[in-house]
């Protein structure tokens, strides 16, 4: 059974007469165009990662039929597209009297429409037919119809094709021309002697030259020098109907990538090298590149890409050449799951990389060449600020900028790297020393001003800098200088992460928890007058399951100094979901505008809470927010409240209502349903998500 579990290329048939009520008022009863018959079928779900191949190495997206059931032929232009999404192709025909015509037609993709698409979602897709001539703008027809939109990394496992050939459209991601890979192939010949890398074969037999190796190597010693962490992917390709997977230039950019990205990326390099290779698939965890020594003779280095970043070239070859009689073994017993894919073979039959368009993924990738003997640059940096997180950068996150630098000569040499964010941060300064052919990476992070970050109330452009100078002896040499424009977003604005996994994700609501505000701390101050004791401690005593009512006393004590401050709540949309983008105000915003929605009533809940030295987590179920809070240290009992009832119910009410959302919830929990996300505070503080600094 596939790992997603969903019906895959329903193919819908709409068949209609064209209504009367579509025709202009001036046409009389005999016109020729009244009876068209238009039917159209489809792929109900389409595939961003496959929109180059519909009409090549795929079936065309729609075939539309027309049907002239008159004695006179007709002309007419026939249009379709995917709202939003793509261009409206267009085509004009002719149809012959009492005869039937097919339209084959596939979307052109607006330029970087699924760049942000990360997530499945609806569309809708639509077919027009027109008159030209002298009927030229009349709509003869036009409909449209609900389809299912995947992400741009989905690959989609087809069950109208036989395993090779759905192994064979995994060579969408292998993307020899994308920049970010072509920036790469030219850092790697910071290892060789000659520049640039040599393309294609020399002309050797068998590899005597020994120039095949020395490129493998370049590439693997590069690919190595962006760190790329390794993640797990269980099973093989075919275990899954749908799969997301990074493209190259994601895993560079993310630092991150499982054992068939990191192989797509490997291969992507060798085939921009000019080299011939071929993807060997198997049951187990991993994929075995096989580069063709020479264009003469059938003998390959194969490579076990799964130790990628983790060992030398040398080791990864010799790993793989040993499991290779075996693998030739099922490859030739076309056992299952054992499939050799060579690339010159799929691109001859239209299986052409993914365009470039679709491979941006939140930062950008920036080669600067340099002459031989002198400083290789090569930099990548955040395309978004995000301030809420801007603490975070360097260690939940990814640094925000990354300067590889390459000395290629035979003297050491000392690099100022500068970056910044003009009007917005300071100037951050780092000096290293590059020895002869070594390379060196520089991770720096912006140093945010607070009163800058404190105005800015929306996301606005902004322009990151950077400059990078060659120290020597008074005679400064500034090798790069650099403004790009950035996006930043205020302290406001949640904003999914790119390639940043889905269940850590959520915990970095708790950057939004800040019991350390001043506001917070006052808030408190205020609660101390509803207690029993009228002082207001911290954490648990010790008791069980809260048996002296002393968590009670508290939490009904900010319930009601919340009542004091006349915080009410506000109903305002919001969005828990992969990809969204949500406006949360800070608790200090709360308590001094006096209102909030369901998260942000959490969130100012939450961080009371948590000044007391009291567990929470919050709890997010489609279109709302509410908060746990544990009883005691040792048994996993908790308090649910309601915070939308402050103002307008007693504590005890909200407590009540609470419980009875968990109850019906706890199912959906259980169940492990999407969009049910359980955020433990302390567990968010573990893992690095700290409060936000801002207020």
């Amino acid at each position: 059974m596939k790992r997603t579990l969903s019906a895959f290329l329903a193919v819908l048939y709409i068949a209609s007469m064209l209504p009367t009520a579509l025709v202009a008022e001036s046409r009389v009863q005999d016109d020729p165009f009244e009876e068209l018959e238009v039917g159209f079928k489809y792929f109900e779900r389409f595939i961003p990662a496959y929109a180059h191949l519909y009409g090549g190495a795929l079936d065309s997206y729609v075939d539309i039929k027309l049907t002239n059931p008159r004695s006179e032929s007709m002309t007419v232009l026939v249009q379709s597209w995917i709202e939003g999404l793509s261009e409206s192709f267009g085509e004009t025909v002719t149809i012959e009297p009492n005869e039937s015509l097919v339209v084959k037609q596939s979307p052109i993709s607006l330029h970087g429409a699924f760049d942000e698409n990360n997530m499945t979602h609806s569309g809708i897709f639509h077919v027009r037919v027109s008159g030209v001539g002298q009927d030229e703008g009349t709509v003869l027809y036009e409909d449209s119809a609900k389809m299912i939109i995947y992400g741009r990394r989905d690959f989609v496992w087809m069950d109208v094709l036989n395993e090779l050939d759905n192994y064979k459209l995994l060579a969408a991601w292998v993307t020899p021309n994308a920049p970010a890979v072509q920036a790469l192939l030219s850092r790697a010949g910071d290892y060789m002697d000659t520049w640039p890398l040599p393309q294609g074969y020399d002309g050797t037999t068998l590899d005597e030259s020994g120039q095949v190796w020395q490129r493998l190597e370049a590439a693997w010693g590069t690919i190595g020098e962006f760190d790329i962490s390794t993640e797990d992917l269980e099973g093989s390709l075919k275990d899954y109907e749908v799969l997301s997977v990074r493209t190259p230039y994601d895993v560079l950019a993310e630092g991150k990538g499982n054992w068939m990205e990191k192989s797509l990326l490997f291969a992507s390099v060798v085939e921009a090298m000019g080299l011939e290779t071929a993807l060997i698939f198997t049951p187990e965890e991993r994929i075995v590149i096989a580069v063709r020594m020479d264009q003469s003779n059938a003998l390959y280095y194969f490579v076990d890409t799964s130790l990628l970043g983790m060992s030398r070239l040398g080791q990864a070859v010799e790993q793989a050449g040993n499991a290779w009689d075996e693998l030739k073994v099922h490859l030739d017993a076309e056992d299952t799951g054992y499939q050799w894919v060579d690339l010159i073979t799929v691109r001859n039959e239209g299986l052409l990389p993914m365009p470039d368009s679709q491979e941006k993924a939140g930062s950008v990738d920036t080669l600067v060449d340099a002459p031989a003997n002198e400083i290789g640059i090569h930099y990548i940096y955040n395309e978004s600020l995000i301030t809420a997180f801007y603490h975070l950068y360097g260690n939940v996150l990814d640094d925000f900028v990354r300067v590889h630098l390459t000395n290629a000569s035979e003297d050491s040499a000392k690099i100022l790297v500068e970056t910044g964010i003009e009007g917005y941060s300071a100037t951050v300064a780092s000096t290293v020393v590059v020895a002869p052919r070594e390379k060196v990476t520089v991770r720096q992070n912006p140093r945010l001003n607070t009163q800058a970050v404190q105005e800015l109330s929306s996301r606005r452009p902004g322009n990151f800098f950077i400059r990078i100078t060659q120290l020597k002896d008074g005679q400064d040499k500034v090798l790069l200088s650099d403004t790009v424009e950035i996006t930043i977003f205020s302290r406001r604005d949640f904003i999914w992460v790119s390639g940043f996994p889905p269940e850590d994700e959520y915990k970095l609501y708790a950057a939004w928890v800040t019991p350390n505000d001043p506001a917070v701390e006052e808030l408190l101050r205020c609660a101390a007058d509803y207690t029993t004791s009228d002082i207001v401690t911290s954490g648990y005593g010790g008791v069980l399951n809260d048996e002296d009512g002393t968590v009670w006393d508290r939490l009904q004590a900010i319930w009601k100094a919340q009542e004091e401050y006349g915080i009410i709540y506000v109903s305002t949309p919001v969005a828990f979901s992969e990809g969204y983008k949500q406006r949360i105000r800070t608790p200090y915003d709360v308590l001094e505008q006096k209102s909030g929605n369901c998260i942000e009533t959490t969130l100012l809940y939450a961080s009371a809470v948590e000044a007391l030295k009291l567990e929470s987590a919050i709890i997010l179920i489609p279109g709302h927010a509410y908060i746990a809070v544990r009883m005691d240290q040792t048994n996993a009992k908790y308090y649910f409240i309601e915070t939308t009832l402050i103002g307008r119910a007693p504590f005890d009410r909200a407590v009540a209502s609470g419980r009875e959302n968990w109850e019906e919830d706890k199912l959906h929990f259980d169940a492990d349903e999407p969009y049910y996300h359980w955020i433990n505070i302390h567990e968010a503080r573990e893992m690095g998500v700290l409060p936000m600094p801002w207020r």
